[in-house]
C-alpha cells in the first residue's frame, strides 16, 4: 500500500478525502481540552491583576482542568464525545485586562461569556462573533469597552 500512495498522489488526495467525510461534522474545527487551557492561561498572564479567586487557573491543578477552575463551565461536545470549555463566569473579580488578548478561536466551543462588573477595557475584538458560533449569552457591561460587535 505504501508503494502505492508513492507513486499515485491521487491515492493520497482520495484517501485524505474518505478520512475527512468519516470525521463528525465539526470535529476537526473543535480545540481540545488542552488547546482551550492554554488559551486561558495566556489571557490570565496578560491580566494586570489576577485575584485570588483565579489561583485554581493552573496546570497543576489537574483533576479535570480547566473544568475544575473558577469560572469556567465544561460540557461533552457532541461531536467529539469529549469536555470542552461551555462558559466563561468571572464577574465582580475586578481583573484589569483587555478582551483581546483572548484567544477565542482556540475557544470556539462557548456558548456564554460572562464578565460584568470588571475593569476590562479597549475595543471589541474583530474576531468575536466570528470565532464564537455557539454563543448565546455575552454580558460585558460594567467594563471600559468601546467599539460595535457585528453578528451575522
Amino acid at each position: 500500500m505504501l508503494q502505492v500512495m508513492e507513486t499515485y498522489p491521487l491515492a493520497k488526495l482520495i484517501s485524505l478525502a474518505f478520512l475527512l467525510v468519516l470525521l463528525p461534522p465539526g470535529m476537526a474545527l473543535v480545540p481540545s481540552l488542552e488547546e482551550q487551557a492554554g488559551a486561558l492561561l495566556a489571557w490570565k498572564d496578560t491580566l494586570e491583576s489576577s485575584p485570588a479567586q483565579l489561583q485554581s487557573w493552573g496546570r497543576e491543578n489537574n483533576n479535570s482542568w480547566p473544568c475544575s477552575w473558577h469560572g469556567i463551565q465544561c460540557s461533552k461536545h457532541r461531536a467529539r464525545h469529549q469536555e470542552v470549555i461551555t462558559g466563561i463566569s468571572i464577574q465582580g473579580l475586578q481583573l484589569r485586562g483587555k478582551l483581546e488578548s483572548l484567544n477565542f478561536t482556540a475557544l470556539r466551543t462557548l456558548t456564554s461569556i460572562q464578565l460584568s462588573n470588571n475593569q476590562i477595557r479597549g475595543s471589541f475584538p474583530p474576531a468575536l462573533a466570528s470565532s464564537l458560533p455557539n454563543l448565546r449569552h455575552l454580558m460585558l457591561q460594567e467594563n471600559e469597552l468601546s467599539g460595535e460587535i457585528h453578528f451575522a
